[in-house]
């Protein structure tokens, strides 16, 4: 049997949080940083534990890209993919999960950012992908999420969606969050900031 290995995505695989990149990415530094002032009396009670972390991201997805077309968006995560997530990554992240595809494990990466853009790249890396889902309705992404955003727990929820760690030698978690420790906490080994 092989092992069942899970990778977060967001200061994991990458040095950064993508979902900030993408938003500087479609706004530049100044619309970027215009549009962040205005989430900072959120962020306060949010690092307060006053304000939960999916209000708060979807709060965030709202003012970037709320009443975006779907379509527009899905071409800008492409484009995003292409031009600027590749200077994001870890190297030493990616050698090692072509390791573990190489030795025959099955590989996964589950992640609270957002499948639009988490997707592409984990198909082309030739991996799973668990992703938090946004919401699109008459073909407009609507700044809220489907279902729970994909972190802590809800990853560990997620995973077992799809498959059953009893079945593999091992689980094998990478991190770097306190989004990470539900799964890392069943684990079988807990590679913790192992890249940094």
């Amino acid at each position: 049997m092989s092992r069942l290995v899970v990778f977060d995505f967001d200061g994991t695989i990458t040095r950064s949080d993508s979902m900030l990149a993408l938003a500087r990415y479609r706004y530049g530094l100044a619309g970027y940083l215009i549009r962040m002032t205005l989430l900072v009396p959120w962020f306060f009670f949010y690092t307060l534990g006053f304000y939960p972390n999916q209000r708060f991201k979807e709060r965030f997805l709202r003012l970037f890209f709320g009443g975006m077309k779907a379509e527009a968006f899905n071409k800008l995560c492409e484009k995003f993919l292409h031009d600027r997530l590749k200077y994001l990554l870890r190297l030493s992240a990616v050698c090692c999960m072509e390791k573990h595809q190489q030795a025959g494990d099955r590989v996964l990466v589950i992640t609270a950012s957002a499948e639009n853009w988490v997707q592409p790249w984990c198909e082309e890396s030739g991996v799973e992908c668990l992703a938090s889902r946004l919401e699109v309705t008459d073909g407009v992404i609507t700044g809220k999420l489907i279902g729970k955003n994909c972190y802590g727990k809800e990853k560990v929820r997620r995973l077992l969606e799809v498959a059953c760690p009893e079945e593999y030698d091992a689980l094998v978690v990478y991190g770097d969050s306190q989004g990470d420790h539900a799964l890392g906490e069943m684990a079988t080994q807990y590679f913790y900031n192992y890249f940094k």
